[in-house]
């Protein structure tokens, strides 16, 4: 994929050169609290992860995570992208509404209706069908 570039930001494909970023980033506190724990540790896990993850999510489905860094400086700042959260219905013990505190809509009803619209399956229909394949 080629670099998206404005004025001030380059977005580009994440790589294994940027492990070490990628395990700052996903080692925060705030990535922890919001997004949730990779156990990315070292910067051997980040490369690991993006090549198993971020680089692998891009080869089956063409979505993925970008890196975004200052044009000037070639700094990375973070990452953006387009990505699905089935992981979190993996999560054989929590609820709905614990799946909906993790994301920026808060609204369970919300999350039900639009995974349903996409997947076909209510949410718990598909964690029904993953209990069953796992």
């Amino acid at each position: 994929m080629q670099a998206v570039e404005t004025a001030r930001l380059r977005l580009r494909m994440i790589t294994t050169d940027d492990a070490e970023f990628i395990q700052r980033l996903y080692s925060s506190e705030d990535f922890l609290r919001y997004i949730g724990d990779k156990e990315i540790t070292n910067t051997a896990k980040a490369e690991e992860y993006i090549e198993n993850n971020i680089l692998k999510m891009h080869q089956e489905k063409w979505v993925c995570l970008l890196m975004v860094e200052l044009k000037a400086i070639s700094t990375p700042i973070g990452v953006c992208g387009s990505i699905t959260r089935t992981s979190l219905l993996k999560q054989q013990d929590w609820s709905v509404s614990m799946i909906t505190n993790r994301l920026v809509d808060k609204d369970p009803y919300n999350l039900s209706h639009r995974f349903k619209k996409h997947f076909g399956l209510s949410p718990s229909q598909y964690r029904k069908n993953y209990r069953l394949t796992s």
